[in-house]
């Protein structure tokens, strides 16, 4: 207790320098790696994407949804949501991996 004020927590902190490099990609991508628990909806994100492949101002053959991790209650019905709006051909589900492997992912 009389070390509290020296302690900081820092929630999901990460080391970048473990990290390799990325490339330049084609393709814009919205990767997530992590827990996707089921009061925490990707229905804003699936909205905001349908309304920008409607607008048709966005080519959506280089664009991709990608999660990968635990989804509470289930990867499918993440995939149902997915499909719900229109975007099965842009969303995938990776099951979770070990963190170099997540950290890779991202």
């Amino acid at each position: 207790p009389a070390q509290t004020a020296r302690i900081c927590t820092v929630m999901n902190g990460h080391d970048f320098a473990a990290v390799p490099g990325v490339g330049a990609r084609d393709t814009f991508r919205i990767a997530y790696a992590g827990a996707v628990y089921a009061d925490r909806s990707p229905h804003g994100l699936f909205e905001a994407l349908r309304r920008m492949r409607e607008s048709g101002r966005v080519d959506f053959a280089r664009v991709r949804v990608e999660i990968m991790g635990i989804v509470e209650p289930s990867a499918d019905a993440l995939s149902s949501i997915a499909a719900r709006y229109g975007l099965s051909d842009v969303f995938a589900y990776h099951a979770p991996q070990p963190r170099p492997v997540a950290a890779q992912f991202l």
